[in-house]
């Protein structure tokens, strides 16, 4: 069932821009996307970590343009190509995904940080955010559709399963509660 902004979410909103640091909460966990600096992705080496936790300088994410014409600066629009690069690492490491097998041999996609920047498309949920809206807004609840993939970054609704996965569907997106985000302000100050 889509979730509707209250009274305070639409009085405390406010547009980003690229450049601005976010956090993306999960919905039903409470719980923000963390980029685990120091640990490889646990099927491509060469890619760092990304699972859920209680929020910490390592949820911290800056919008970036995926595409060169766009500047820092300029207003984020909704359901256009970004880059969201983690603010611990820097130097272009940004989530993205990989196709690698598991131990079953099986083709998977998993979520990580490498330097292959591959951008997300934001797409905003809910019956209280007008689907007309151009400019992205912080707080709102929002998917990450990965488009090469045909699929939204969604995590498990329980706290016991902190991996960050690719959910979908064959044929057709599927809508579920595990792949709604909060768009939350980031706090660079409180290092």
């Amino acid at each position: 069932m889509p979730i509707s902004m209250s009274p305070r979410m639409q009085r405390d909103t406010r547009h980003l821009v690229y450049g601005e640091v976010i956090q993306l909460q999960h919905l039903r966990t409470k719980q923000f996307l963390r980029i685990r600096g120091k640990q490889p992705a646990i099927l491509h080496k060469t890619s760092r970590r990304v699972d859920m936790h209680k929020g910490s300088v390592n949820s911290w994410l800056r919008l970036n343009p995926f595409f060169k014409h766009k500047l820092q600066g300029v207003p984020v629009t909704v359901n256009e190509q970004l880059s969201l690069e983690s603010v611990k690492l820097g130097n272009r490491w940004s989530l993205s995904w990989s196709r690698c097998r598991n131990m079953c041999k099986d083709e998977v996609i998993e979520i990580n940080c490498n330097r292959e920047s591959r951008g997300f498309y934001l797409e905003l949920y809910g019956r209280g955010v007008a689907q007309n809206l151009k400019v992205l807004s912080c707080p709102s609840p929002l998917r990450l559709l990965n488009s090469h993939c045909g699929g939204f970054i969604a995590a498990s609704c329980s706290k016991a399963k902190p991996l960050v996965f690719l959910h979908k569907k064959s044929g057709t997106l599927r809508q579920s509660a595990k792949d709604i985000w909060i768009l939350e302000p980031g706090l660079p100050g409180r290092a």
